[in-house]
């Protein structure tokens, strides 16, 4: 193995290298080469780099000592030239001739440089007010004042009053308010860049200690946020601006007392106040300055620095921030008083809770005394946002009572309008059918409804009601998803971790407002719904007190009636297919309806009744039947109903179409086929019991009831006058019988005895209409007419087959007829 060579750095003589062997040395040789050629290099790089400042330096010493020569000769030419002694006797010449001449003139001096001063002090303190926006020049233009008031006061001690000084005296008091105004301006403005600035100023104006300053500093700011929220408008931005201004007088309270104001008082107190060299430009100070007395010149603003301390300041600001903070809650309740607008309101609660929560720093310091608890306070701001909250959704509910009131007042003049809902009206025809029929759509829609200019009228005010709540809804719904207002920021962990919980309670808080006042929404409109409700069933009792008679309603009053009822029986059910997303109806006048069908069926239906009872009392029940001839089958029975109840039939569904379409809910139906069964059974009961059922022949004396049956009303040549299966115009057969019966009394014979064939045609008819009227009901088995049919089969002694045939043929009759009667089908 090969010896390592020899290290340079190791050797102390020349002659130790050659003391290893050849190719060592040569190795050595080498490396040592190598080194020198490196470290050359490297020097080199290093002049090169610092040769141009090395030049730079050589020139700058040659010519510092070209100068040098220049000034040493200058110096020994004046030396040379000028004799010490003589300019020392020059100047005590001087001071001599000064002592001795001068002396008398210079009273006169120092009083003109004090007045011109003096003279200058109300004009520069106006101007340097004048510039002020921000209170930077605060402090000079009250240092400006002060040497006001010391020249004043030392001119008027030494000499008489000179007109100058009074009117100097007047103008002092003008600018002692008008620099008190200025001061308590900026100290009342929230965002003063200047604070401790004009905070210094007014302790030199005022000669008062820290102390003094904070409590005049508090009761400024006090006096602004009372302003604020006792202004005439009393506008959220006034509340919030309180707000604002009081989180900003605790923030100033903790940052300028008592250090910065201390600082600053120390700093004013350092040096004489002539010898600012603000002052000297303002006042012309470098011209009067050396004719001010000593002791002016000299003057130090004294004021105490060290009268407060930090509990202090803790114990003062936060007995402030307990009384205002009663102030602030009681402006807040009455500016929310005066706010109708939810959105309004819901933005000032977030407003409120985010400035709340952005002074939650600077009131921190001041967080131990009673009253101040954070949490305690924003309950107490949710709890006055929630309750006006809960007054103004309640006062929106309330507007319900306007649709009852609009309801009421359609209602007295219903029955004045002209019918519009009719399909077949001339006026549909001269819509114009542009906008691919809009218009014309609408309004068959509006008469298939019932939509007349009084529903309408309705609809328009509820709604208005409607939109009203629907907005409410949206505006509660979105305080869910309100963003945060708050404005603390924060850069470590634990302030962003703050924050992060901050954001959670404020989201839960919100969420909890939402639900409460979405709850007091939904009390308030059942409270207004079950008022709305109350209403309309006093106008109901007054729509159904008066029920239609025979003898006492006429045609126009059964008009306006039906009209009444029928508005009545829209409204609720517009009201009642349209509730609010809060509330279901399903409750609504649900006792109320029943009550309407039945009087909308009894005004319906009483003219239909009316007549059928008069037609069945003049009947000729001994005639003969003419309808007879058209029985089928062995043995033969009627297949098609008298002309009376297809008459009846066909009225009844007339009335109910003139009343509305739209009106006849299976209920209503329901009503008018229960009255209906109640007085045709009435009606034929009361002619046809008790009377005996005989066959009544063709000739002889049966010829005789043939001819006195065609004097009748069904018998005969009456039944001929009704039209077979009763398509003859009802209103004509009706007057030729009442031309042809009236006066006519029955013969006793008439009064006891009905033809079988009668009986035969009247257990039909009783079928029939059982099927038209009670088929289909719920009381089916109990129907009046049934029983009837019953009592006429049993006297008749039908069969089984008998009936059942019967049966079938009124049952297939009425389905080939039912068409015809749409609505009770």
């Amino acid at each position: 193995m090969t010896a390592p060579g020899p290290d340079a750095s190791q050797l102390t003589k020349w002659e130790d290298a050659f003391q290893h062997p050849i190719p060592a040395v040569r190795a050595l040789e080498r490396q040592l080469q190598t080194e020198l050629a490196a470290n050359k290099e490297k020097l080199r790089g290093l002049v090169g780099f610092s040769y141009r400042d090395l030049l730079r330096t050589a020139e700058r010493i040659v010519e510092m000592d070209r100068d040098a020569q220049q000034v040493e000769s200058c110096l020994a030419e004046t030396s040379r030239t000028c004799s010490s002694r003589l300019l020392e006797r020059k100047a005590r010449n001087l001071r001599m001739f000064e002592e001795r001449v001068g002396a008398e003139d210079r009273e006169k001096y120092v009083f003109a440089a004090q007045l011109a001063v003096l003279g200058s002090c109300p004009s520069v303190v106006s101007r340097l007010l004048q510039r002020d926006e921000n209170g930077e020049n605060c402090l000079l233009a009250t240092k400006v004042f002060v040497v006001l008031r010391l020249l004043l006061k030392s001119l008027l001690l030494k000499g008489p009053s000179v007109p100058l000084l009074e009117s100097l005296k007047h103008q002092r008091t003008t600018l002692t308010a008008h620099l008190t105004t200025h001061i308590d301006h900026h100290l009342s403005t929230p965002t003063a860049p200047h604070l401790t600035t004009v905070l210094t100023s007014y302790s030199l104006l005022k000669t008062s200690p820290p102390s003094d300053v904070l409590r005049h500093f508090l009761h400024i700011r006090s006096s602004a946020i009372s302003t604020l929220l006792h202004t005439a408008e009393r506008t959220p931005n006034a509340a919030l601006a309180a707000m604002a201004l009081y989180n900003h007088t605790l923030a100033h309270a903790d940052a300028h007392f008592p250090k910065r104001l201390s600082d600053a008082l120390i700093l004013l107190k350092s040096r004489p106040l002539f010898a600012d060299p603000a002052l000297a430009p303002e006042l012309g100070l470098d011209t009067h300055a050396p004719w001010l007395p000593d002791e002016l010149a000299g003057f130090v603003p004294w004021v105490r620095h060290d009268d407060l301390e930090r509990a202090r300041v803790a114990e003062l600001a936060g007995a402030w921030a307990v009384r205002e903070l009663l102030l602030l809650n009681e402006g807040v309740e009455r500016t929310l008083a005066g706010m109708g607008d939810l959105a309004e309101v819901m933005g000032l609660r977030v407003e409120l809770l985010g400035l709340w929560a952005a002074g939650e720093r600077a009131r921190r310091p001041f967080a131990g005394r009673d009253g101040l608890e954070e949490g305690r306070q924003r309950e107490r701001l949710r709890e006055m946002v929630g309750a006006r909250v809960a007054e103004v959704v309640r006062g929106k509910s309330e507007k319900l009572v306007e649709v009852g009131e609009r309801i009421r007042e359609e209602l007295e003049g219903v029955g004045a309008l002209e019918d519009s809902t009719s399909l077949w009206d001339p006026v549909l025809l001269t819509i114009p059918l542009t906008s691919g029929g809009a218009l014309f759509k609408e309004s068959v829609q509006s008469r298939v409804h019932g939509k007349d200019s009084a529903i309408k009228s309705f609809r328009a005010t509820y709604d208005a009601f409607l939109a009203d709540i629907a907005a409410t809804t949206a505006i509660l719904h979105s305080l869910r998803s309100s963003p945060s207002q708050t404005t603390t920021t924060g850069t470590g962990t634990d302030d962003a971790d703050d924050d992060f919980e901050a954001e959670e309670q404020r989201a839960q808080e919100a969420l909890e407002d939402s639900l409460i006042a979405e709850t007091e929404l939904r009390t308030a409109l059942d409270a207004a719904y079950r008022a709305l409700e109350a209403a309309l069933d006093r106008l109901v009792d007054s729509a159904t007190t008066t029920s239609p008679t025979s003898s006492t309603t006429t045609s126009t009053s059964t008009t306006t009636a039906t009209r009444r009822t029928t508005f009545l029986l829209r409204t609720i059910r517009q009201i009642r297919q349209h509730p609010t997303p809060q509330l279901p109806l399903p409750w609504f006048c649900s006792a109320q309806l029943p009550r309407l069908h039945t009087a909308v069926a009894a005004h319906v239906g009483r003219g239909p009744l009316d007549t059928v009872a008069t037609l069945l009392r003049r009947r000729r029940w001994s005639g003969v039947l003419a309808s007879r001839a058209l029985w089928e089958g062995a043995p033969a029975l009627p297949v098609q109903p008298s002309p009376l109840v297809f008459k009846f039939l066909l009225d009844l569904v007339q009335a109910m179409h003139v009343a509305g379409d739209d009106v006849w809910t299976p209920a209503a139906v329901r009503g008018v086929k229960v009255l209906a069964c109640q007085e045709l059974w009435g009606a034929v009961e009361g002619v046809v019991v008790g009377r005996e059922v005989a066959d009544v022949g063709v000739g002889g004396e049966g010829g005789k009831e043939e001819k006195e049956g065609e004097g009748g009303e069904e018998a005969g040549g009456g039944e001929k006058t009704l039209g077979g299966e009763g398509h003859v115009d009802g209103d004509e057969g009706e007057k030729a019988e009442e031309k042809k019966v009236v006066g006519e009394e029955a013969t006793n014979e008439d009064a006891r005895v009905i033809g079988r064939d009668w009986a035969v045609q009247l257990l039909f008819d009783a079928l029939y209409l059982d099927e038209a009227l009670q088929r289909k009901g719920a009381n089916a088995r109990n129907s009046g007419i049934l029983s009837l049919a019953g009592k006429i089969e049993a006297t008749l002694g039908f069969d089984e087959e008998l009936r059942r045939r019967l049966e079938g043929c009124a049952r297939e009759y009425w389905k080939r007829t039912c068409l015809l009667f749409g609505l009770l089908s």
